[in-house]
């Protein structure tokens, strides 16, 4: 069987000074069956908040948890929908690859939260128990429920650690 390869690298090398150093996007590196293509994590960084040792956002980036938590969370989510479609006899490439994914690589093409969530839902479903589908299902209820409280839109970018705290005293 094909092999899988999933890592993360910086768009743009930067050899200027730390203080002058430019934002550049994190990217997924897939490799799958000898074809190569970069996706953008959505993310960008400059060069000296990254560790390319350990392919994680530095501490010293505000939000960087939730971030590199999504980060891993979209890579097991390559690797999977590359796994299934190797399994299945399916080619995958750059555009196949996108079209199965809940997150589009771009901030700007991004499904919102919700959008994501009911995809991601959609993606499981065959996968586990109806008990575990309806645990999403009810999550994402809770969450709207929160959010109308609150008076609040979720989105991506405002998952952090204060959301996290709000939402687990709600």
């Amino acid at each position: 069987m094909d092999k899988v390869s999933v890592s993360l690298h910086l768009d743009k090398a930067q050899t200027e000074p730390n203080e002058k150093q430019k934002e550049t996007y994190i990217l997924y590196s897939v490799s799958v069956s000898g074809n190569r293509f970069r996706i953008s994590t959505g993310f960008k960084v400059k060069p000296k908040d990254f560790d390319l040792g350990n392919y994680k956002i530095k501490p010293t980036i505000e939000g960087y948890a939730t971030k590199n938590s999504l980060i891993s969370q979209r890579k097991a989510e390559i690797e999977e929908v590359c796994n299934k479609a190797l399994y299945q006899k399916i080619p995958v490439t750059k555009d196949y690859l996108l079209s199965q994914l809940s997150f589009t690589g771009t901030p700007e093409k991004q499904n919102s939260f919700y959008q994501s969530l009911d995809k991601y839902i959609q993606f499981r479903e065959g996968d586990v128990k109806d008990s575990v589908l309806n645990k999403y299902k009810y999550l994402k209820k809770t969450l709207s429920e929160f959010a109308t409280e609150k008076k609040t839109a979720i989105s991506f970018d405002g998952i952090n650690e204060n959301f996290e705290k709000d939402f687990k005293a709600y």
